[in-house]
């Protein structure tokens, strides 16, 4: 396969990978059959979005707490899953468990964004930003036609605090005439952005890990369509990369290297069309029916995927900030709950590989916050920071959580690590800033929350056994009661709202998803914890 941009991966590797190709391609369409048929069985309701969630996103101005609504429809779904030629569409992704397997009416999908606004408007936090995130291409007539983009564009134009609106598509359906015709839909004041599932420079890791179905010179032809559109629109649009973070076959080291090269390769097309490109990283998600659910469950398999760290993200962030060339790339990172029927989520683990490391969630939920502040110094400022005050060393002193993954993925030259040193004033600094401090606050508070949940703080016991008790009878409500008074014990003065959106129990061990609104700050966090139960026992609670 033709490239001319340099590949992660060696000849030898890449010679092994083909080589079981087509046996792991049956294996997945039998794996993909059997999830389809179950997914496409059950009762849906048409009238309700598959997913609706706010999650930090970019600021638009002064004042603004950068929040946006993210909404996935029940629609027809992807159009390429049919065209390709191994009738897999991408092999990591999901997304087809949420969509309604069948024609889906303008008004019906107007009626799913409805009662996607009325969703979002329960969690008390205002939000910039609409971002559509369906199976599938928004841009493809069929797929979401004229008539549905028209009643969707009507409702964001008379949205005033919505500024930016993304849709995603594959470069094929970027058209002139069609970007065109959405701006003009929206209000002068309004931005479009186009997110196109690049995942990678390397066109070996796209086509035959991920199975994308286009090549760098199609993607750059899309980049094309929008630098030949005429102002006053050409200035209103721009570009959401997604670069897939750890795809099948990739070591953690490997995908971070690969990523890089990526960042460097769209801000060449950048500088060239001089079209706004922001990368968007998007952490691998283990989820049903996908190659990576299936190489996941074959441990004995050269390879058997393992989740991707956190750790990793980190690495690379401080990579682009150690680096003049990408630095002042407006980077992103996916929420990791944006998907349907995750089986293992990208997390820091405990040795085991099933129960989150304590320090998971402060990870996580700083590099979320990075999406809205842009701050690479408050970025690496409040891990630090919460790190040292939870564990009484620095977190990149010896025998850390942070030298303990690097050492296991053979990573010598850690960029976090060289990052930190090389700015230790200027980040020390930044912990005095009052939105830094704000957010260490917040985070060491939930940082002593989740150590009740967890059992670490053996002076809350009591604690820890209602909250055990709730979770064994699947109490929603008297568990948000429990986590609410954990919440009272770490910080007296906060004023919090907790809302569980799930909660499970298998084997001993409970994974919990919950949203905590900062009632005072107007600022949320999402926190995703597993971990163990006194109460032993296996089901499933929704």
């Amino acid at each position: 396969m033709k490239n001319d941009i340099p590949s992660v991966l060696s000849q030898e590797k890449k010679d092994h990978i083909l080589a079981d190709h087509p046996s792991l391609v049956q294996r997945l369409k039998a794996h993909r059959k059997e999830h389809t048929t179950h997914a496409s069985g059950r009762d849906i309701d048409l009238k309700t979005p598959a997913w609706v969630r706010v999650s930090p996103g970019p600021a638009m101005g002064d004042g603004d707490n950068g929040y946006r609504l993210c909404i996935g429809f029940r629609n027809i779904g992807c159009k390429y899953r049919e065209r390709d030629r191994m009738g897999l569409g991408c092999l990591n992704c999901g997304y087809y468990v949420g969509t309604a397997f069948q024609d889906v009416d303008t008004h019906t999908i107007k009626e799913q964004f409805v009662a996607g606004l009325r969703q979002a408007g329960r969690d008390n936090v205002r939000f910039n930003a609409v971002e559509f995130l369906s199976d599938g291409s928004f841009l493809n007539p069929d797929e979401l036609g004229r008539d549905t983009q028209v009643s969707l564009f009507d409702l964001l134009s008379r949205m005033p605090r919505v500024r930016r609106i993304l849709v995603e598509s594959r470069p094929e359906y970027v058209e002139k005439c069609g970007l065109v015709f959405l701006l003009g839909l929206l209000r002068q004041d309004q931005r479009l952005e186009v997110g196109i599932g690049f995942e990678s420079s390397d066109e070996f890791i796209r086509e035959v890990c991920i199975n994308k179905g286009f090549s760098n010179a199609e993607f750059e032809s899309a980049i094309a369509v929008i630098a030949s559109l005429d102002e006053p629109y050409r200035k209103r649009v721009s570009v959401v990369a997604y670069l897939l973070v750890k795809p099948a076959f990739l070591t953690q080291r490997e995908s971070i290297e690969d990523i890089v090269a990526s960042l460097k390769y769209l801000k060449s097309l950048e500088d060239k069309y001089r079209v706004r490109i922001a990368p968007k990283l998007e952490p691998a998600a283990i989820v049903n029916g996908t190659l990576l659910s299936l190489l996941h469950q074959d441990r004995d398999y050269p390879f058997h995927y393992e989740p991707l760290s956190y750790w990793a993200v980190l690495e690379i962030l401080a990579k682009a900030a150690r680096d003049s060339e990408i630095r002042s790339m407006n980077i992103r990172i996916g929420a990791r709950e944006d998907m349907d029927e995750m089986m293992t989520p990208p997390a820091i683990y405990q040795a085991d590989g099933q129960i989150f490391h304590p320090f998971d969630f402060v990870a996580y939920e700083s590099i979320q916050k990075f999406n809205q502040h842009q701050n690479f110094y408050r970025l690496f400022a409040v891990p630090g920071k919460v790190y040292r005050q939870m564990n009484g060393i620095a977190l990149a002193g010896h025998g850390s959580s942070l030298l303990q993954w690097l050492d296991a993925n053979g990573i010598e030259d850690s960029a976090i690590v060289a990052f930190m040193e090389e700015n230790a004033a200027t980040i020390e600094e930044e912990t005095t800033s009052q939105s830094t401090k704000h957010e260490i606050q917040a985070m060491t508070t939930i940082y002593a929350v989740l150590d009740i949940m967890e059992g670490y703080n053996t002076q809350a016991g009591a604690l820890k056994v209602a909250i055990d008790e709730a979770l064994s009878k699947g109490d929603k409500t008297s568990f948000e009661l429990g986590i609410g008074e954990c919440f009272c014990k770490a910080a007296p003065k906060d004023i919090v709202k907790v809302s569980v959106e799930e909660m499970s129990t298998v084997e001993g061990y409970a994974e919990v998803f919950f949203d905590v609104v900062d009632l005072l700050r107007d600022e949320k966090f999402s926190i995703w914890s597993r971990f163990v139960i006194a109460w032993r026992g296996s089901a499933s609670l929704e």
